[in-house]
């Protein structure tokens, strides 16, 4: 905005010469203020051919300083998500970015951020590509002395046979890696990762407001089991009652009676992200992982609740899995019903497990406890969150 204004006001000083001329020199002061590099290695900041780049800044942004970007910008990233060592191009330089999202939708590239940059000695072997830091370091010509002059000792240091190299750490994902040379004792590589969400509070919030709630097409494409079966890996549960194939929709189980505490859970939850839920039934809380499997932010009834249980010591609710397993069934009934199925059996001193892996993954799981002193089951718990949904 301000730039702007200073832009407005010079256009319009220009009808009398003199005061066009002051005008354009205070513009020219101001412009040159504003692009002073700082003198904190933590601002993320550089100074490449000139022209200060504060990171992180958005793909537009960088490519309209003239980067083209050696790859396909219309692939997408989902939120949360980033990738290193993309490379971009300007006349015979170049130099690798970090693209981040930590948007709420899944975007093509050129919605992302750019984190950070690097550059190397192989790179710039051919390239006349000036590279400054704050407080003058400047890759190719600063030694290592300068470095820690300049910004002290480094959180980590890597003393190699060819290298050594120096990382200043802010925060996760908040870097900058500074590689000197042995044998010419100059910066030979500069790394800066600055992943960090630059929206306020408000335009957070705002986002997240206008967050469609309309069913999604994972929700349309679910559909509650007609039966129990014999089969443990399809994670079909019978709870208080009801059918479900587990990860089942919220939405599914406020159709059986459950309500969303809607001040205990994240009403709003990322493109392929997951959010806390909290649902209430009979008097008895369930607080579970909700997984978004679409592409864009949805609110928390169009997630799918990824484990259910039933204890007598929380979540006290009706549970039944394959083979009519239930809680309160005594153990001599239940090792009868497992017989012919494949399950691990562990033991702590007051309760023995029985656990059905699923075929993809060692967490997907039914896990049924026995109590040891009274030898009957305690609680049974279905847990299921593959990396895409079930076709129905």
């Amino acid at each position: 905005m301000k730039k702007v204004l200073v832009g407005l006001i010079t256009g319009l000083l220009c009808i009398m010469p003199a005061a066009g001329v002051m005008a354009e020199e205070a513009a020219a002061e101001t412009t040159n203020e504003t692009q002073a590099l700082s003198d904190d290695i933590y601002s993320f900041q550089a100074e490449i051919d000139g022209e200060i780049y504060q990171f992180p800044m958005s793909f537009a942004e960088f490519t309209a300083k003239g980067w083209t970007y050696d790859g396909d910008a219309a692939q997408t990233m989902e939120p949360e998500q980033y990738t290193t060592a993309e490379t971009f191009k300007k006349d015979s330089s170049k130099l690798y970015a970090t693209i981040f999202n930590l948007g709420m939708n899944t975007v093509p590239f050129s919605e992302c951020q750019i984190g950070g940059f690097s550059v190397d000695s192989y790179m710039m072997k051919d390239s006349a590509l000036s590279v400054k830091l704050p407080k003058g370091i400047e890759f190719g010509v600063s030694a290592l002395e300068d470095v820690k002059a300049a910004y002290g000792e480094p959180s980590r240091v890597y003393d190699g046979e060819m290298y050594t190299s120096l990382s200043y750490e802010y925060d996760m994902y908040q870097n900058v890696e500074i590689q000197v040379d042995k044998e010419t004792n100059t910066v030979s590589k500069v790394d800066i990762r600055n992943m960090i969400d630059t929206a306020s509070e408000a335009d957070q919030a705002q986002a997240a407001s206008q967050v469609s709630d309309e069913v999604t097409e994972e929700v349309k494409s679910y559909r509650a089991p007609a039966e129990l079966g014999d089969d443990f890996a399809k994670f079909i549960v019978e709870y208080d009652g009801a059918l479900y194939q587990m990860p089942a929709p919220v939405s599914e189980f406020e159709k059986n009676g459950w309500t969303v505490k809607e001040d205990q859970s994240d009403m709003t939850v990322k493109g392929k992200d997951f959010g806390w839920v909290a649902l209430m039934k009979n008097n008895q809380e369930l607080r579970v992982i909700a997984q978004n499997y679409g592409a864009n932010a949805t609110t928390i009834r169009n997630c799918f609740v990824t484990s259910v249980k039933g204890d007598d010591n929380s979540t006290n609710m009706p549970i039944t899995v394959q083979k009519g397993i239930t809680r309160g069934m005594a153990k001599a009934e239940l090792e009868k019903a497992l017989e012919g199925v494949t399950y691990k059996f562990e033991e702590s001193d007051m309760f023995e497990y029985y656990i059905i892996e699923g075929p993809e993954s060692s967490l997907d799981r039914v896990e049924i406890l026995v109590r040891k002193d009274k030898s009957v089951v305690q609680a049974i718990e279905v847990s299921n969150a593959p990396k895409e949904l079930p076709k129905y």
